[in-house]
């Protein structure tokens, strides 16, 4: 799992690597609860954005709250 900062004027930034079995809640949630612990400022507004995983939505809104901002990521294979 990848958590990728994108900057204002687009420049992107690996913030961190985490290695899990599946995608799954406690994964996502060890992987935001580092960051934040890293200095993340929580009460910045971030958008999220991920597949549908109901796991990793689960794991978002158990650390930023449900008033997160999510859109779930589209791509179709012709886009590349």
């Amino acid at each position: 799992m990848v958590a990728l900062g994108i900057a204002e004027g687009g420049e992107k930034h690996v913030w961190e690597c985490w290695q899990g079995a599946t995608e799954n809640t406690t994964v996502v949630k060890g992987l935001l609860e580092d960051l934040l612990e890293r200095g993340l400022d929580r009460k910045r507004r971030y958008l999220v954005v991920m597949d549908g995983s109901k796991a990793l939505r689960a794991g978002v809104e158990r650390v930023f709250g449900e008033q997160v901002e999510v859109q779930r990521c589209r791509f179709t294979s012709g886009g590349m």
